[in-house]
């Protein structure tokens, strides 16, 4: 009895020795299949689907590799002609702010709001309170756009009042300009006094404010001086 028992033992060990070989044999078998045929598949097709990837240019580099298509919103694109026009002007060396102003304020006439609106801002931004004679010309114009004016406007009245008060005054004095009653309107509240078209009381009036202020440029006209 102990010998058919040590018999049926040693049979299951040798048919459980027999699947082992087996299973690993498969397993090798399906292992160097897929890895000779990768292999097969680079050398025959490899070198065709290389060639055929699409090879860009590195954006900023002349060196050629694969990369995906720039979106369309950083693709560079040319700007408009005005816009090139007056940063050229901006960049211009040895050329002073006055000059470059003069020729902003020569881009406006005929040009549409969104041209005549940013030449405008540019010269708002270039002038300083001593040489803003460009601007002041183009403020105290009645032919001057309503755009542009406002668009002068609403960075001159943050200005110094040494440069705010003469050209408020040569508003009021400016026949036939919508905003002359408006600037008669601003010199009495600084004032504190209204000298109807007595012109030389209203200078003599913001001469001594600026001086008793002591606001550093003295009251002096931007109006065209009349020819003799």
């Amino acid at each position: 009895m102990q010998e058919k028992g040590n018999g049926k033992l040693f049979a299951v060990l040798g048919v459980g020795f027999l699947l082992l070989i087996i299973a690993c044999y498969i397993g090798w078998k399906v292992s160097h299949g897929d890895a000779t045929g990768s292999d097969s598949a680079a050398g025959k097709g490899g070198s065709e689907i290389l060639s055929n990837a699409p090879v860009l240019r590195v954006f900023g580099t002349n060196k050629p590799g694969v990369a995906a298509e720039i979106p369309p919103g950083l693709r560079p694109t040319r700007l408009p002609e005005w816009r090139e026009k007056m940063d050229d002007i901006l960049t211009a060396e040895g050329v002073s702010e006055e000059k470059k102003a003069e020729q902003l304020a020569a881009m406006i006439p005929g040009q549409p709001p969104e041209v005549q609106n940013e030449a405008a801002r540019e010269m708002s931004l270039i002038l300083s309170d001593t040489n803003y004679m460009p601007a002041a010309k183009l403020l105290l114009s009645p032919g001057t756009p309503t755009n542009v004016f406002n668009q002068l406007f609403q960075e001159f009245v943050i200005r110094g009042n040494g440069l705010k008060l003469p050209l408020f005054l040569d508003l009021a004095q400016t026949k036939d300009h919508f905003y002359r009653e408006n600037a008669k309107e601003v010199l009495k509240t600084y004032l504190k006094q209204d000298y109807g078209d007595r012109w030389d009381l209203w200078q003599t009036g913001v001469n001594n404010y600026l001086d008793m202020t002591q606001n550093g440029i003295r009251a002096s006209t931007f109006a065209p001086k009349p020819q003799p």
